[in-house]
């Protein structure tokens, strides 16, 4: 079933990204991952959902000292205003920001670049990843401090696992960056899969491939949304 590009502000409170208290005027509020753009009045920039639906951010009095990195991925909590605004599919007032880790997915076909990569374990929680779009977004654990985190999504045409029909074989390598604090807290990172566009063609999806917490290869299937 095809993922809502927006969702209600429960999910967010159970996932404790922000307050669960709604602004004074009661506007509904809504969440969603999303893509900066950046446009060409400087210091202005809006939101793309991985369902390619613009979101131009009219208020922005909630949000201070943000700047905002063209192709950088983050969560926002917002209200819609009915006005409409030309060349934008919504007007909205953003109350709440987090930026996403975020990179692109790769195809690596040297077994020297492969072996420079590290393959620290992680958990990857697939109730809370999905496939969607130009876009895999993942929730991963244990993360105390994820500006030390690195992760590498990629093709491995080096050691190429045996192949499925419906799937492109993937891997998520992690490197820790010395984050040894232990921590039941997790965050999202995401990968734009525009370079390996072509190699998802016809796919059902992505079978990803990584080292769990018990120092075990594991993979989980994650299907293409509906269009």
């Amino acid at each position: 079933m095809k993922k809502s590009i927006f969702f209600l502000l429960a999910t967010c409170c159970a996932l404790g990204f922000f307050s669960c208290n709604e602004p004074d005027d009661r506007v509904p509020l809504f969440n969603a991952f999303v893509t900066v753009h950046q446009r060409a009045i400087a210091g202005d920039y809006y939101f793309e959902t991985d369902t390619h639906k613009t979101i131009y951010p009219s208020d922005k009095s909630y949000l201070v000292d943000y700047v905002p990195r063209e192709g950088q991925r983050a969560f926002i909590t917002f209200g819609l205003h009915d006005e409409k605004i030309e060349n934008y599919d919504y007007n909205a007032v953003i109350y709440g920001l987090i930026d996403i880790y975020a990179s692109e997915a790769s195809i690596i076909a040297s077994k020297e670049e492969l072996d420079e990569l590290p393959d620290d374990p992680i958990i990857v929680d697939s109730k809370y990843s999905w496939l969607e779009g130009d876009w895999m977004t993942l929730r991963v654990y244990p993360i105390a401090d994820i500006k030390k985190h690195t992760f590498h999504l990629f093709i491995n045409d080096a050691d190429p696992a045996d192949a499925e029909l419906d799937y492109v074989n993937m891997e998520l390598r992690h490197d820790r960056g010395g984050d040894t604090e232990d921590t039941y807290y997790g965050d999202y990172i995401s990968f734009n899969l525009q370079a390996i566009r072509s190699r998802l063609e016809g796919k059902r999806g992505i079978k990803l491939r990584f080292k769990n917490d018990g120092g075990q290869s594991e993979s989980i299937r994650f299907e293409r949304a509906s269009e």
